[in-house]
């Protein structure tokens, strides 16, 4: 049997609000709907594709938001877990 990792995806906090809706339906029960398939592309410093992932019906399983701390100088980070049934390089 393959064990499947959750992706986890990092980004810096933005005024975009796609990723938290799509988590509160999840929460709210509405699951296999909203499951979704997605690719994720990694580029190098030059902003060419270096490899590329597909997922199939993935689902957000676990959220963390920045830590906020004043007296530090450092950007807000937040951290989305997708659990998902299948993850394949295509690139």
């Amino acid at each position: 049997m393959i064990t499947l990792r959750n992706i986890v995806l990092r980004r810096g906090v933005t005024d975009d609000r796609r990723l938290h809706e799509w988590r509160d339906k999840i929460e709210k029960g509405q699951t296999e709907a909203n499951r979704k398939n997605g690719t994720i592309t990694l580029y190098d410093p030059s902003h060419k594709p270096v490899a590329k992932y597909m997922f199939r019906r993935a689902w957000p399983c676990k959220f963390k938001g920045p830590t906020l701390d004043a007296t530090k100088n450092e950007i807000a980070i937040e951290e989305l877990e997708l659990a998902h049934e299948g993850l394949e390089r295509q690139q």
